[in-house]
């Protein structure tokens, strides 16, 4: 009875996330704002410059949960690569983008204090 479910787990989870990703960030409250809040003086919440960071890293990783869906989905339909290959692109696409969302702050940071 479950099987339908099983079969379509990777495709289900990574489209549910990449949608509640880009609904998030249609709707003006990327998921990633809860985090960055934690990390970001409170006086810098409503900064367009914090929302536009915001929004680009949720769209990247909205981008990464969409390509992994698709990636499931070319696994489970067993096209051009391997079980093995089609894991290794998935993992390296989440670690490109967990290092992205460390990266692109600090970034900002460094370029905004190189032109004060």
């Amino acid at each position: 009875k479950n099987m339908w479910t099983i079969q379509y787990m990777g495709v289900l989870a990574n489209s549910s996330l990449a949608l509640g990703t880009w609904a998030g960030i249609i709707m003006g409250k990327p998921f990633t704002l809860d985090y960055a809040k934690d990390h970001a003086d409170p006086s810098l919440w409503d900064s367009p410059i914090f929302l536009r960071t915001n929004n680009i890293i949720a769209a990247v990783w909205g981008s990464s949960f969409t390509l992994n869906a698709l990636l499931a989905w070319m696994k489970m339909k067993q096209l051009f690569f391997s079980e093995l290959t089609y894991e290794l692109l998935s993992y390296s696409l989440l670690i490109g983008v967990a290092v992205f969302t460390q990266w692109y702050p600090a970034y900002l940071r460094r370029t905004r204090a190189s032109k004060a």
